[in-house]
C-alpha cells in the first residue's frame, strides 16, 4: 500500500515557495511532539516513499536539492531559516527511491558536509543498503543493514488507485545511538490510505514523548524493559485518541495494522496491532523461524471471547443461501457490519465498541549470535509465504551477504504466488534488516 500524506497536501514536488496553508499543517503534524528538538529531528529521520500522485522516478533529497538550481547560500541555510528550509524538506517527501539509501561510509560523509549535514540530515545515520563499510568515523560501530519495498496491489492487471501500506525507519532514535525504531502499516477500508500515513507520522512521536533516559546507552535493566514496553503502550494509546479526534479522516469503518520494532543494541522490542508479522530468522545447524509478533485474527480464542463479551460476534462472511465463506470477521450482534477481519487496530470506530482494540501485544526478545536477520512485512508476504518459507528465501540471499537481493526475491516470489492463486493483488510492504 503506496503512502500518501494527508496531513501535508503538497500537490507539488519542486522547491517552489510553500503556501501558507502547508506551514499550518506542518506545525498541526509536530503539535504533539515534546521538544523542538524531537519534532525536527524526527520529521528529518523519516523516509518518506514516494507518493502515488508523483509522476517522475524518485530523486534523493540531495539530487533534488542540487537540480533546483540553488546558490550555495540559499543550501546552507543558517540557524535562523532552518524551520523553513526543514519544511520545504518535508513538502519535497522525496528522500530516496524504493532502491536509494544513504550510506555511513565516506562518501555519503563527504556529502554530508557542513551545514547540509547539521541543517536537514543531524549527524544521524538513516538508510543502509548493502551492508556499510566502516568509516574512520564508525569503525567501531555495529549498524544493521535495511532495506526494503512496497509495491501497489492490483485488481485483474490494473494497479489500485491507492496503496494502503505505509512504513518508516528511524535511526538512532529518540536520540538514542545505535537504536532503530521500524513500523509497517497495512491499512484497510475505504480510507485505510489515509490512516495508515497519519499513523507513520504520528507514532514515532508519541512513543517517544514516553521514552526513557538511557545515557549510558547499554541499560538491559528489567526496570528499563519494563519502562520501554509503557512506552508503547501509552504511544500506542495517544496515537489512537489523537486518531479519533482527527476530524479530517473518517475512521468509522477505515484502520490499519502496526507492527513496530525497536532494535537497540542486543534487544528487540516489538509492539504488534493486527497481521502485519515480524520474524527473525535463525541459523542453528538449520534455518528456521522465530515469531516475534503474532496475527490478531478474530479466531484466536482470547481474541473471541473479548469481542463476544464486547457484544460483537464472529464468523465468517455468510452468503445469501447461508453458506459461509473466507475468514472469521466481526460483526455486530444483529448487523452485517463492520466485517473486520481483524481483533485489533488502529482507527475502526464502529469496530472498536464491540471488542477491537488499539492495545497492542509486546514481546521482549535477546538477540542472540545465531538471529541472523529480520523480515517485518504486512499480509500481503504472508497470504501465501509462510514464515519458514520467508526465511528459507531471505537467506539464500543473507549467505551472499546481498539485502537488495533478499528483497528483490522476496518481492519476487510473493508476485508469483498472488498470480498464481489470484485476480487481485494486495499491496505488499516489508523491511528486512541483517543483524550483525
Amino acid at each position: 500500500m503506496e503512502p500518501t500524506s494527508q496531513v501535508i497536501r503538497s500537490k507539488s514536488s519542486s522547491l517552489s515557495k510553500p503556501k501558507e496553508s502547508f506551514y499550518k499543517a506542518l506545525q498541526n503534524l509536530a503539535k504533539h511532539s515534546t521538544t523542538p528538538t524531537s519534532r525536527r529531528e524526527l520529521l528529518q529521520n523519516i523516509y518518506f516513499p514516494l507518493t502515488s500522485r508523483s509522476k517522475k522516478p524518485g530523486k534523493t533529497f540531495f539530487e533534488q536539492l542540487s537540480s533546483s538550481g540553488l546558490s550555495k547560500s540559499q543550501r546552507s541555510p543558517k540557524k535562523k531559516t532552518r524551520s523553513k528550509t526543514l519544511s520545504i524538506a518535508v513538502q519535497n517527501q522525496a528522500y530516496s527511491s524504493h532502491k536509494e539509501f544513504f550510506s555511513a561510509s565516506k562518501k555519503s560523509s563527504k556529502l554530508l558536509k557542513g551545514s547540509l549535514k547539521r541543517g536537514f540530515l543531524g549527524k544521524k545515520k538513516l538508510f543502509q543498503g548493502k551492508k556499510p563499510k566502516p568509516s574512520t568515523e564508525n569503525h567501531n560501530k555495529k549498524i544493521p543493514a535495511v532495506s526494503f519495498r512496497t509495491k501497489t496491489g492490483s485488481i485483474k492487471g490494473k494497479t489500485k488507485p491507492n496503496n494502503q501500506d505505509d512504513f518508516f525507519v528511524i535511526q538512532d532514535y529518540s536520540h538514542c545511538k545505535n537504536q532503530t525504531l521500524i513500523g509497517v502499516m497495512d491499512g484497510h477500508g475505504m480510507y485505510g490510505h489515509e490512516i495508515s500515513a497519519y499513523i507513520k507520522k504520528q507514532l514515532p512521536l508519541f512513543i517517544e514523548t514516553y521514552m526513557p533516559e538511557d545515557k549510558q546507552n547499554k541499560d538491559y535493566s528489567e526496570d528499563y524493559t519494563e519502562k520501554i514496553t509503557k512506552a508503547f503502550i501509552k504511544g500506542y494509546k495517544s496515537t489512537q485518541k489523537a486518531l479519533v479526534n482527527c476530524k479530517a479522516i473518517d475512521i468509522n469503518y477505515s484502520g490499519t495494522t502496526a507492527n513496530t520494532l525497536l532494535i537497540k543494541n542486543k534487544l528487540c522490542f516489538c509492539a504488534n496491532l493486527g497481521d502485519t508479522r515480524a520474524i527473525i530468522g535463525r541459523f542453528n545447524y538449520v534455518w528456521h523461524y522465530v515469531e516475534l509478533s503474532h496475527d490478531h485474527k478474530p479466531s484466536n480464542h482470547i481474541e473471541k471471547i473479548r469481542i463476544e463479551k464486547s457484544g460483537g460476534r464472529v464468523e465468517p462472511y455468510k452468503e445469501t443461501n447461508g453458506n459461509f465463506i473466507g475468514p472469521a470477521r466481526v460483526w455486530m450482534k444483529k448487523q452485517q457490519l463492520p466485517g473486520l477481519a481483524m481483533s485489533r487496530a488502529f482507527g475502526d470506530l464502529v469496530a472498536s465498541t464491540i471488542g477491537v482494540i488499539s492495545v497492542p501485544e509486546i514481546k521482549v526478545h535477546h538477540i542472540t549470535d545465531d538471529d541472523k536477520f529480520i523480515v517485518i512485512a504486512s499480509d500481503g508476504i504472508w497470504e501465501f509465504i509462510s514464515s519458514q518459507e520467508c526465511v528459507k528465501i531471505v537467506s539464500e540471499a543473507f549467505l551472499a551477504g546481498d539485502i537488495e537481493k533478499a528483497c528483490d526475491n522476496l518481492m519476487k516470489k510473493a508476485m508469483e504466488l498472488w498470480n498464481k492463486n489470484d485476480e487481485i493483488i494486495d499491496d505488499i510492504t516489508f523491511v528486512i534488516v541483517f543483524l550483525n
